[in-house]
């Protein structure tokens, strides 16, 4: 006995008719037939009477039929409740401070329309942290800024973000295409605090051309160093996506240094035994929107 065969026999008890309950259920009449004797076969027992054409329930037929509904009813509802159990619960997400100022909240926005009953949890955290929360559970999803060399994560780049080397617009450097290394050393620099990828990055290109890098205003506040690039005290080397707006309102201007681009990928993380559910998905293509509607290069495949 399988729900199939409790599904038909509610359903020609629902109708009158074998022939009723197959067109119900989109099943041949002999199929219907077929269950019907299978169910009354494996109970001993006349669900109905054969009365010329018609079918005539019995007393066991009366007894059985509540508890029949009860089984199908219960299955439909838990059937129902999985199938729903993405769009409730709770999501805890979290971000590097870049992609959690700049991108997350527009796309957590758009995001509660499609699932305004579940709960998201948003960490704001360095990338370094957000991969141990990773590692350790604490979060399901993670937004970071750096590559990821751990072979329990799964990470895939949704966005390329252009670091730019930035000044006040009435810098010497202001808008130039090619201003040579030995000129960038001669200027104050202001930069992100020690345990920055970024300024880590720029340290190694430092090393490379055989100077150390000194700055002379360092911070953990991205604006704080935007005002003081602004305030003309000094160069800076900041992700296009934190200085957009400033370059728009032309508060700023960027330059290029002996015609050398940097990138870095805005990617998601997961632990590899994480399941990726379909919200988790949606709010991976929320925040590739977001990094498109910033002009970021965009990846699709996670």
């Amino acid at each position: 006995m399988t729900l199939r065969h409790l599904r038909i026999f509610v359903a020609i008890c629902e109708t009158g008719s074998a022939t009723a309950a197959g067109e119900m259920l989109y099943l041949a009449q002999p199929s219907i037939s077929l269950a019907l004797s299978e169910l009354e076969s494996h109970y001993g027992v006349k669900l109905f009477d054969r009365i010329g054409r018609r079918l005539q329930i019995t007393q066991a037929g009366q007894f059985f039929l509540p508890r029949a509904i009860q089984i199908v009813n219960l299955f439909d509802t838990i059937t129902q409740e999985m199938s729903s159990l993405d769009f409730k619960g709770t999501l805890r997400v979290g971000a590097s401070v870049t992609i959690g100022t700049y991108l997350l909240p527009a796309a957590l926005v758009a995001f509660r329309e499609q699932f305004p009953d579940m709960e998201v949890i948003v960490s704001i955290a360095h990338s370094g942290k957000i991969e141990q929360d990773v590692l350790e559970n604490n979060i399901d999803l993670g937004l970071v800024e750096t590559n990821i060399q751990n072979e329990s994560l799964c990470q895939q780049p949704f966005a390329r973000d252009h670091i730019l080397w930035i000044c006040a617009t009435d810098h010497p450097f202001a808008n130039s295409k090619n201003v040579s290394f030995e000129k960038v050393v001669t200027q104050p620099i202001l930069l992100w605090e020690a345990k920055s990828r970024r300024r880590s990055l720029l340290e190694s290109i430092f090393r490379e051309k055989g100077y150390i890098l000194n700055p002379t205003w360092q911070s953990i506040s991205a604006q704080a160093i935007l005002s003081a690039v602004i305030s003309g005290m000094g160069i800076s080397f900041l992700s296009r996506t934190l200085v957009s707006g400033a370059l728009d309102r032309g508060e700023i201007s960027s330059f290029r240094v002996d015609n050398m681009d940097f990138y870095r990928n805005f990617s998601v993380i997961r632990n590899k035994n994480k399941t990726v559910s379909h919200s988790m998905n949606v709010l991976i293509d929320l925040c590739r929107a977001q990094a498109e509607s910033k002009c970021l290069a965009v990846s699709f495949d996670f």
